[in-house]
C-alpha cells in the first residue's frame, strides 16, 4: 500500500508544480504584454513609472522560481 501511496503523492506533487508553472508563465507573459503597451503610451501621465513598477513585479515573480 506504501507504494501506491508514494506513486500518487508523487504525481499530485508533479501536477501542483507543472500547474504552478504553467500560471506563473502565463500572468509573466500577460505582465509583459502590459508593460509594452504602457512603454509606447503617448499620454502625458506616469505611464513610463507604472511599467517600470510592473517590470520589477515580473523580476520578483521570476526570482520565485529559483
Amino acid at each position: 500500500m506504501s507504494d501506491i501511496n508514494d506513486l500518487i503523492h508523487t504525481n499530485a506533487r508533479f501536477a501542483f508544480d507543472q500547474g504552478v508553472k504553467t500560471e506563473r508563465e502565463r500572468i509573466i507573459a500577460q505582465l509583459m504584454q502590459y508593460v509594452t503597451d504602457l512603454k509606447e503610451c503617448g499620454k502625458k501621465d506616469n505611464c513610463l513609472d507604472i511599467a517600470l513598477a510592473v517590470e520589477g513585479q515580473i523580476e520578483d515573480i521570476k526570482g520565485e522560481q529559483k
